[in-house]
């Protein structure tokens, strides 16, 4: 007997952020995306990037790559001056969520 599984059928739950005005979806984000910006946040929590100025850089530049995933023309420096550190923070931490949440809660169809 063979299990099979088609994950191409399981669709994210969908999920929009607000910031600055703009509205980003990030339900469909690519994993290599999601988990460059996991590291990163490890490797600021963990000490390993210690410069304040590598650290703001690489924000920006991560918080710029998730957003033009649904918004090609996204710049940074477009909404920085119009947002608070905790605001910036916390999207991170909303694409971050459902890694941080583990396993989907939904189960998978599986063909037998």
């Amino acid at each position: 007997m063979t299990n099979y599984v088609d994950f191409d059928k399981v669709i994210p739950e969908k999920r929009v952020v607000k910031i600055a005005g703009k509205e980003i979806d990030v339900s469909k984000l690519p994993a290599r995306l999601v988990l460059e910006q996991a590291k990163f946040r490890d490797d600021i929590l963990s000490g390993k990037i210690k410069s304040f100025t590598d650290q703001q850089n690489k924000t920006f530049e991560t918080v710029e790559k998730v957003c033009r995933v649904s918004d090609p023309d996204f710049n940074i420096e477009d909404i920085i001056d119009d947002i608070t550190v905790d605001q910036l923070l916390d999207f991170i931490d909303f694409v971050l969520e459902p890694l941080n949440k583990g396993k989907s809660k939904k189960k998978v169809n599986r063909k037998k």
